[in-house]
């Protein structure tokens, strides 16, 4: 939408951000939200956005792990004909610095089948819906 206004909003405490369109509400002010997410939706448009903090999985290499949490998360919500549509090498993010390091990020796009219960506790339809997702990840190397 080319009227969205955008603004920059605190994510788990400060620790990092993200610019976003205001339309999107907080949604932890109508319903509780796990600690390790930020949920923030716009019932008007059927959209959500979910930042959540990750596990870190040992056994995953990081140039795999975007995908590999992508189709865990296919699993765990039993949405069959998951696919991940693209996945990315590696990012170089020279804006993104950890102790002085250049962050690298991993992505995955892919498609699934959900239940929007975000968007119902907001008054939005609470139907099916396909929809579209990118995964990035922070490399473990950029976390040690």
């Amino acid at each position: 939408m080319p009227e969205d206004i955008v603004y920059q909003h605190p994510l788990f405490g400060g620790k990092i951000a993200s610019t976003f369109p205001h339309r999107f509400q907080d949604v932890s002010n109508i319903r509780q939200v796990p600690d390790h997410q930020e949920v923030f939706a716009d019932p008007s448009h059927d959209e959500s956005l979910i930042f959540e903090l990750l596990e870190f999985k040992p056994d995953v290499a990081d140039n795999g792990s975007a995908a590999w949490f992508l189709q865990d998360l296919a699993t765990e919500q039993d949405a069959e004909g998951s696919v991940v549509i693209e996945q990315s090498g590696v990012l170089e993010a020279p804006g993104l610095m950890y102790k002085n390091m250049p962050a690298v990020v991993i992505t995955a796009v892919g498609q699934m089948p959900v239940l929007s219960r975000t968007l119902a506790s907001l008054g939005g339809n609470n139907d099916w819906h396909v929809v579209d997702l990118c995964l990035c990840l922070f490399p473990s190397e950029i976390i040690k």
